[in-house]
């Protein structure tokens, strides 16, 4: 066998070698980046369309708020593990508890005084304040304010990896289960209510589901991934594809393949994983901006 070809099939052996040794330490992150981006996109084409982007930013402050009051809990005896109230240290127990809190005041309702985005902008507030008076006194809280802000998906526990399974996946399964259903709601609310839907009660369904998807994300990966994988799959889809199953189609590869890929980067480059996968979601939202672009300057010219 000529040098060459032997100098290759020594680097493809490498190769995969080195994607084994990476599967095997990083399993369970890889594993929960992969899961939570795609269900994130998913759930972000609903968001999209619902025009409720902000809920969703609102959402993750909240969650945020929640995460900030388990460290603030780490504090006292009385939430050790072993004790009556160690579930206060839970951090997507706490995010999902701070967000459905939260949902009582966002959820859409004719008889409101105060517009949406006025109770958005109250609650994003509040719970950014909030969450960094919480953090304020820790001797590591810089670091905990990082951890709510970035997150870091690298290092998750096989534990919390079986926490997100339990809960991402039937969030996710629900959606589709009742895809019509939601995507009526969506919609045409008006539609709805005339063929007899209770619309506020699957508004309300929808928004528990993303609220505990979003806690479950800024307590594994941060705010950061859970607004970016929340908008930005979701917002490519809507731009090149038309029909409702192909755009949450569209929005799930966009979220799986870019998290992917953003996993890769990050492993090779050593960079920041969470910055990385939201970076290679943005960067998938801008190629299918230019295949739009394109498309309809063909169609044009024809």
């Amino acid at each position: 066998m000529s040098a060459p070809v032997t100098a290759i099939t020594q680097g493809e052996a490498g190769l995969l070698e080195g994607l084994a040794t990476t599967w095997e330490l990083f399993k369970d992150s890889l594993l929960a980046t992969l899961v939570l981006s795609t269900a994130l996109a998913f759930l972000g084409v609903h968001v999209v369309l619902r025009r409720v982007v902000f809920v969703g930013v609102a959402l993750s402050e909240l969650a945020a708020l929640g995460v900030a009051g388990a460290f603030f809990a780490e504090r006292f005896p009385a939430t050790a593990p072993d004790r009556a109230f160690g579930f206060l240290r839970e951090h997507w127990l706490m995010g999902a508890f701070a967000n459905f809190s939260g949902l009582a005041f966002l959820i859409p309702s004719e008889k409101r005084l105060l517009s949406r985005e006025t109770r958005i902008a109250v609650c994003f507030t509040a719970a950014g304040a909030l969450a960094l008076l919480l953090v304020a006194g820790s001797p590591h809280g810089m670091d905990e304010l990082q951890i709510l802000m970035t997150g870091d998906p690298l290092f998750v526990s096989h534990q919390n990896v079986q926490v997100m399974f339990a809960t991402m996946i039937p969030a996710t399964l629900v959606l589709l289960i009742f895809f019509r259903r939601f995507l009526l709601v969506a919609f045409d609310r008006e539609m709805a209510q005339s063929l007899g839907v209770n619309v506020r009660a699957w508004d309300t369904a929808f928004y528990l589901l993303l609220g505990l998807a979003v806690a479950m994300s800024i307590h594994l990966a941060g705010m950061l991934f859970a607004v970016g994988y929340l908008v930005l799959p979701g917002a490519g889809a809507l731009s090149v594809a038309r029909r409702p199953w192909t755009i949450f189609a569209f929005a799930a590869g966009i979220g799986l393949l870019s998290s992917a890929a953003g996993f890769f980067v990050s492993y090779q480059m050593d960079w920041p994983l969470g910055a990385t996968t939201v970076t290679a979601a943005f960067v998938a939202y801008l190629c299918m901006l230019v295949v739009r672009r394109l498309s309809v300057r063909i169609a044009a010219a024809e």
